[in-house]
């Protein structure tokens, strides 16, 4: 079986936490700085999931971003979660109708990654 391939798009230091937590859970991993970087980086590393902060990278934004891949990506199925800051339900409820799969709130702990990548199936 093939080790889950997570793309992380966040310009914070706490992405490499998040990328460690994730390398602990057996996922392979790319992590890119911005929206743009994630965009050029999918089409080789071809994401299982992609994790995107959708408030504050610079040039390109989470929701543009995962607009972008998937419209680059037409023939592949990758699972778009939201990354942000701790925030309420109604948050997560607006970030699914925008069209991500999943809400995972800033840090990220090892549970709700596992929970990310059960969703992700």
């Amino acid at each position: 079986m093939s080790r889950t391939r997570v793309l992380i798009a966040d310009d914070q230091h706490g992405a490499n936490a998040l990328a460690a937590a994730l390398r602990q859970l057996d996922c392979d991993v790319c992590m890119v700085h911005d929206g743009r970087q994630a965009i050029v980086a999918a089409p080789t590393f071809q994401p299982h999931v992609a994790i995107l902060d959708v408030a504050t990278m610079p040039g390109l934004d989470g929701y543009d971003t995962q607009l972008a891949l998937r419209r680059q990506a037409r023939s592949t199925r990758t699972f778009y979660a939201a990354y942000t800051a701790p925030c309420d339900a109604a948050v997560g409820d607006l970030l699914c109708g925008l069209g991500f799969d999943y809400h995972l709130r800033k840090p990220g702990s090892l549970d709700e990654l596992r929970a990310l990548l059960i969703s992700a199936g």
